[in-house]
């Protein structure tokens, strides 16, 4: 199986395609420093797919002493302002094959893709917000992806996500 099937699959699951499994979980990212240990994160679900066991994902988990980015995008949208990206690992038949960064909003009420600026005029990436007119952009996959995450936490993505002035673009 290839990833972009791996990939399109989960986009067309629902919550009921899926065996969830709480925490503890046995994925961990053990933090060292030079002074030694300092300790360990985990996801805080995992959900495995009923159709194909080989695929599962696992989400919650953010890298330890990151910073999260500023999200403009965000401002003002939400009774709780707080907005904070963590990772969605696939796996297939045991081995992680993707990582996805998914932005949570609202106190945990939905995940979104991590939207990026576009120029207004076109498909093409900002790379400095100052270079031109731009709008904020996810990708058609992007939004499918977090939307299959979403179903499995029950969130309300869609009535959130409408908040936003964020674009949904088809790649080229």
């Amino acid at each position: 199986m290839k990833l972009d099937e791996i990939r399109a699959l989960i986009a067309q699951t629902g919550s009921d395609d899926w065996q969830r499994i709480e925490a503890p979980l046995y994925n961990h990212w053990i933090d060292w420093s030079s002074s030694g240990f300092e300790g360990s994160i985990t996801h805080t679900s995992r959900a495995v797919l009923r159709t194909d066991i080989d695929i599962s994902v696992e989400w919650g988990m953010h890298r330890p002493g990151e910073r999260d980015e500023y999200h403009p995008w965000a401002e003002g949208l939400f009774a709780d302002p707080d907005v904070h990206s963590f990772w969605v690992d696939v796996f297939y038949r045991g081995a992680h094959v993707d990582r996805r960064t998914l932005v949570s909003v609202d106190g945990n009420r939905a995940y979104f893709p991590s939207p990026k600026p576009t120029r207004a005029d076109s498909d093409e990436l900002v790379l400095s917000p100052d270079d031109a007119v731009f709008t904020w952009s996810v990708t058609e996959e992007e939004y499918a992806f977090a939307a299959a995450i979403n179903d499995l936490d029950r969130n309300d993505f869609e009535g959130l996500f409408s908040r936003t002035d964020v674009m949904i673009v088809r790649p080229d």
